[in-house]
């Protein structure tokens, strides 16, 4: 989220839930889907047949069908508004094209902080190297919670803890760190 007011009183965040996941994830689909159309078009010229291009059709199909999700899922909003008169912080989320709004208040003296959380995630399969997540979340004690503000995957954590000092210094609490990028990453158990 990015700070859209700010008042000695008062400050509001707005952005888009997991909005550069979702633009990285709409540009790959697109990207997917261009080469795919290019090896449709290729097969139809080289193979004279049309059932030589079945396969990669299918695939344009699919980046087509994936893209409408991201993109559906792109359409939803969140604002959080901090209020220092009426001490609530007042989270709403939306849908652009759903229209549903679900609004919730919580009192100060049920937050518990600001923090920011350092993580390595494995790949899956365990190939690879570990990405570093950097969160920055508004903790909530009652009901045990958290909102996230915004996050970085692999990327300058700058931005995200500058987010998390300046919301801590307008609530006049510590920052709070919570993990490692040091600590190696955690691998999922197998079940039998």
């Amino acid at each position: 989220m990015n700070v859209t007011l700010k008042t000695p009183d008062r400050i509001e965040l707005r952005g888009i839930p997991q909005g550069r996941g979702l633009l990285f994830g709409i540009l790959c689909c697109i990207a997917i889907m261009l080469a795919a159309a290019f090896f449709t078009y290729y097969e139809l010229v080289k193979a004279k047949s049309p059932w030589a291009a079945v396969p990669p059709a299918i695939g344009v199909v699919f980046m087509l069908f994936l893209m409408g999700i991201l993109i559906l899922l792109s359409f939803k909003r969140e604002r959080l508004i901090l209020d220092k008169v009426t001490k609530t912080a007042e989270h709403e989320t939306w849908s652009l094209l759903i229209g549903t709004r679900k609004t919730k208040s919580y009192p100060f003296d049920r937050l518990a902080g600001v923090a920011v959380e350092k993580s390595l995630q494995a790949r899956g399969g365990g190939r690879g190297f570990a990405i570093e997540v950097t969160k920055a979340r508004l903790l909530i004690t009652k009901p045990r919670r958290a909102i996230d503000l915004d996050e970085v995957q692999s990327g300058d954590p700058e931005p995200v803890i500058a987010l998390a000092t300046e919301l801590s210094e307008f609530l006049g609490t510590p920052l709070k760190a919570l993990g490692s990028h040091d600590e190696p990453p955690r691998k999922r158990k197998k079940q039998d």
